[in-house]
């Protein structure tokens, strides 16, 4: 290999979590998204991937195709992580007040 390490920011399993006839809850639906932080290995990782026989066997090859992202979900996505940022610093700064207010 090139030593290059590969970074994924995300990988998400899609599971059926409703439980339908027949299936167990949990179960993978049988795809996945993988979110690399750099096109190269992402690029790699699906030529290499794509259709080969030898990632599950010849009779169940996977397909692998590049994700085009809607910027409106990717904006919604964003400003949801900075909601939750800003709650997990107001609680930070509540259990510090709440620490300081019981040494008194």
């Amino acid at each position: 290999g090139s030593g290059k390490q590969v970074r994924l920011k995300e990988c998400r399993v899609m599971r059926d979590f409703k439980g339908a006839p027949g299936n167990t809850k949990g179960q993978s639906l049988g795809y996945a998204f993988v979110e690399f932080l750099d096109h190269d290995p992402a690029l790699a990782a699906l030529r290499y991937v794509n259709n080969n026989p030898e990632i599950f066997g010849p009779e169940k090859r996977p397909i692998v195709e590049f994700s085009l992202e809607d910027l409106r979900k990717l904006k919604i996505k964003e400003r949801r992580t900075q909601r939750s940022l800003e709650k997990l610093k107001q609680k930070q700064v509540a259990d510090q007040k709440e620490k300081q207010d019981r040494k008194s």
